[in-house]
């Protein structure tokens, strides 16, 4: 008879979509690519632009890659799954929510001005990014509380310091960080180099 616990199936769950979400980052960047592939080409379009652009489909790429790769540490409970959700985690989060917070309440705005005209159209397709990061915020906030307790990372085969939360909280807030810092410098080069212009 074994001695491990047997795996919850709301961590496998979660373990799933983490997974999913991770992996439909590469179609969503496409279909955003070539909703704007008609403006990054137009003849008088800066290519600074497309170098920003470029630069923020990379961070997101990077971060459909963390998610696959805690979701995976999830689903085969190994030693270092709870350091990946964390990092990935911490990461995806601090992007979700940085969107959220820049870009929410102008979609709201824009959804309610333009909602008996004929432009309301423009609002509803704004929508959809800004519901997929506060779902993904969402997510990434269960899977982080499911992982961190107790009896989450008991779940995990153990590793050789015994997933200590100090070390994981760590992980999590230095990734939050470092991807904030990221977005942040991607915006300063584009806002900088948008006034240059």
């Amino acid at each position: 008879m074994s001695d491990a616990p047997v795996p919850s199936r709301f961590l496998t769950v979660m373990g799933w979509i983490v997974l999913i979400i991770g992996a439909t980052v590469p179609v969503r960047l496409a279909l955003e690519y070539f909703q704007l592939a008609p403006f990054l080409y137009y003849m008088g379009m800066n290519p600074r632009y497309r170098v920003s652009t470029a630069v923020g489909f990379g961070i997101a790429l990077v971060l459909g890659g963390l998610a696959v790769w805690a979701g995976l540490g999830i689903l085969r409970r190994r030693a270092w799954g709870p350091s990946a959700v964390c990092t990935a985690g911490g990461a995806i989060l601090a992007d979700s929510l940085q969107y959220l917070y820049f870009l929410a309440v102008p979609t709201i705005k824009l959804i309610l001005e333009t909602m008996n005209t004929k432009y309301f159209r423009i609002g509803v397709n704004m929508a959809g990014p800004t519901l997929l990061a506060a779902a993904t915020a969402g997510a990434w906030l269960i899977t982080l509380g499911g992982v961190l307790r107790r009896r989450g990372l008991e779940e995990f085969l153990p590793s050789r310091d015994g997933h200590p939360r100090s070390s994981l909280w760590a992980s999590l807030m230095l990734s939050a960080l470092l991807c904030g810092a990221l977005r942040a410098m991607e915006a300063v080069f584009f806002w900088v180099r948008a006034v240059d212009s």
